[in-house]
């Protein structure tokens, strides 16, 4: 399960994010997701080719946490992974900032040597690194 399409309307957001976003399970977008941002449940809506049927087994408060899970790491890997490598262990992020820009480090030979050890220490560590422009 995976979201795509992402769209964040921080300025509506009063209880919950507010956002929308495509649904995709097994490479295949099956539903479309928003949330207004009052507080209230998901909205889920079938993508076109799929039924209420197909997809009533998205429509239940387990998975409606894993979404807003999904939501809140996409929005902190937006605003933060140009900064560093943004990570995650539980409910808590952190950002490892680069020393320098990372558009300056990518073009150092050893760039992408330097990034897989990196990913690989922290995920050794027991964190999950969001960041999708390393």
């Amino acid at each position: 399960m995976e979201l795509r399409k992402v769209k964040h309307f921080n300025e509506l957001s009063q209880e919950t994010m507010a956002f929308s976003a495509q649904l995709w399970v097994d490479g295949k977008h099956i539903a479309d997701i928003s949330n207004n941002g009052e507080g209230g449940s998901n909205n889920i809506y079938p993508a076109k080719g799929y039924t209420w049927d197909d997809i009533r087994q998205y429509d239940n408060l387990d998975t409606e946490c894993k979404i807003f899970e999904m939501v809140m790491d996409d929005s902190v890997r937006r605003d933060n992974q140009s900064k560093g490598i943004v990570i995650k262990k539980g409910d808590k992020y952190e950002l490892k900032k680069f020393s320098k820009p990372l558009s300056t480090m990518k073009k150092y030979g050893n760039y992408k040597t330097f990034i897989e050890n990196t990913i690989k220490s922290l995920e050794d560590e027991g964190y999950t690194v969001l960041n999708t422009n390393l």
